[in-house]
Order: structure tokens, then sequence, then C-alpha cells
């Protein structure tokens, strides 16, 4: 019997592909919490609080968060210019940021 499913590589709409172990890192466009602390100079504790108040996307893969360069982008380019130091500053820069838009106000 041949046991196709395991081979190394599989046909797909007529073209030949290797198989990725499960063990693979994320795709490149990805990065794990680490990674994106890191790329917007902040911690893993900040970056957490951030998804959390709505502030930046992020996607669940199993137990853990991911983030996109892209979602990562965008937040330092919407949040630039307020002082996200520390929770309560956090707070008030939404609430500020809430404010502004009710009243048709841009930050800069």
């Amino acid at each position: 019997m041949n046991d196709n499913h395991c081979e190394s590589k599989t046909q797909h709409a007529g073209q030949a592909f290797a198989l990725q172990p499960i063990t693979d890192d994320l795709r490149p466009e990805y990065m794990r919490k680490e990674q994106a602390a890191q790329y917007i100079l902040s911690t893993v504790k900040k970056l957490a609080i951030f998804r959390k108040y709505g502030m930046l996307k992020a996607a669940k893969l199993g137990k853990e968060y991911v983030y996109k360069k892209t979602w990562l982008d965008d937040f330092m380019e919407e949040w630039a210019g307020y002082d996200l130091s520390n929770p309560q500053r956090i707070a008030e820069a939404i609430k500020e940021k809430q404010w502004r838009k009710t009243h048709g106000c841009t930050k800069h």
C-alpha cells in the first residue's frame, strides 16, 4: 500500500510543493509577542494592554496572540505623539483620542 500522505512532496492544482512541518515558524508577515514588542519599542506587558484596550489588532493562534507588521505600523502611526508609558497614561490617551474624534479635532 502506498502512503501518499506521508510523502515529503504532494500535488496541489497541478503544482508540486514540499509539506511544511508543524514546527515551522510563523509566516513572515506575522510576529510573536516578543518580536512585536521589540518592533514597536515597547514591552510584552504593554503590548497586551494595547491589545486588550482595542488599540492594537492581533490574531489568536492557539494560546498566543500574533501580530502583523502592518498592524504594528498602523498602531504606531495612530498613537504617535501620545504618552503610552503606563496604564494610567494609556487610559488618558484613549479618552483624549475619543474626545478629539467626537469634537472633530486632530492630534497635531
